[in-house]
């Protein structure tokens, strides 16, 4: 099995991988993460499997081959699970046609609840899966594990604090520690599940002139079981006018968009954001606040096409763009802003690191204003 994986980061020589004693090459850039090689090497180690039909689901797995391979070595129908519709996408270009009818792709807010599992493949190196984000997927893992099944870990960094975690479900838990500071933890014979925890977080949200609304978030949105500051400081400081049509791009549990709709009587409200649960959270949020009759949520990682029908539409776009991908995001966060909003239309940012995206909105617009609050620079430009 040869796996060609393309990404614009990295050596621009290839790197060729072999595992599984070469049964398994991936070529790439920069080479697979530490825990997806060490899963898959562990993987002939999970037989035998006592299910005639064996199912198998990898949760935290971006490159998709760590699901393919357990098609291959386990013989068993995989789905791959992932909260970010940019994995998702990413994963399409690398699915090899063999096992096109045995290998999906699933992109959800939580595990797939109509379907059991004989193994978990949890990948969880750094930063990818936030702790309480980890505890709420075994949670839901263990309760779609099928009798005999197990989970199977690879983890960068302390692993206590999981094999704890997986110690309180499961009457066996091995672990061993492995070079690059991951661990692999292997989970059976699980005991019978108890009452499932609720990690949801319901806040209320307060603004000047006595504007308040609730929020409920999820682990894995950004800035749970709090309202963001830096979305705060936007919310307080954007002008809304009666009529806008409001785009908030990057959106999380809607709490930018859904001030602007507390502060004048909107046309149209359009949410967006890439993360699954955020979708979740904004769509729940719109509801709860009585909103939907004029607001969209839009499930999309900024790719063109799913904007396609919003060019030049709006009077407002809002954005609180993330600090990670070498800009990449946030260039695209300044770019879409210019393609949606109407000549006149204003774009506001908010971000600690000013300078580079002060450049890039004047690039584009050709002027910006700077304001301050709450330690945040925020960011104002009309499109001409």
């Amino acid at each position: 099995m040869i796996f060609h994986l393309q990404s614009s980061k990295g050596a621009e020589t290839p790197k060729r991988q072999r595992f599984l004693n070469g049964r398994v090459q991936v070529i790439s850039r920069s080479g697979l993460n530490l825990c997806e090689g060490y899963l898959l090497e562990w993987l002939p180690d999970l037989l035998p499997i006592k299910s005639a039909q064996p199912r198998v689901l990898t949760i935290g797995n971006r490159s998709g081959v760590l699901g393919q391979v357990a098609c291959e070595i386990l013989g068993a129908e995989t789905t791959a699970h992932t909260f970010d519709i940019h994995h998702y996408r990413g994963m399409e270009p690398h699915v090899v046609a063999a096992f096109r009818q045995r290998f999906q792709r699933v992109c959800s807010a939580n595990l797939p609840e109509d379907e059991t599992y004989d193994v978990v493949l949890l990948q969880l190196n750094r930063g990818n899966l936030s702790t309480e984000l980890v505890r709420d997927i075994v949670q839901q893992s263990i309760q779609r594990l099928r009798p005999g099944g197990r989970i199977a870990c690879a983890i960068e960094g302390a692993s206590l604090w999981l094999m704890r975690r997986l110690q309180d479900s499961f009457r066996n838990v091995q672990t061993s520690a492995k070079t690059g500071g991951t661990s692999l933890l292997l989970a059976t014979d699980c005991k019978r599940p108890g009452k499932p925890k609720s990690f949801d977080c319901r806040i209320e949200v307060t603004l000047p002139h006595g504007i308040r609304f609730p929020l409920v978030t999820y682990p894995g949105v950004f800035a749970h079981r709090k309202a963001d500051a830096g979305g705060l400081a936007l919310a307080e400081s954007m002008d809304v006018v009666n009529g806008d049509r409001v785009l908030d791009l990057g959106c999380g549990s809607g709490l930018i968009g859904i001030a602007a709709s507390k502060m004048a009587k909107l046309e149209q409200l359009v949410l967006v954001d890439s993360h699954a649960r955020a979708i979740q959270a904004a769509t729940e949020n719109v509801e709860a606040n009585g909103l939907s009759l004029y607001t969209r949520v839009i499930h999309s990682d900024g790719r063109q096409s799913d904007f396609s029908e919003l060019q030049n539409s709006f009077s407002l776009f809002v954005g609180n763009p993330p600090y990670y991908s070498q800009n990449q995001v946030t260039s695209r966060f300044v770019e879409l802003s210019f393609q949606v909003l109407r000549s006149g239309g204003r774009a506001w940012f908010v971000t600690k690191n000013p300078e580079w995206l002060g450049q890039e909105i004047e690039q584009t617009f050709g002027e910006v204003q700077y304001f301050t609050r709450r330690d945040y620079t925020l960011l104002r430009a009309m499109k001409p």
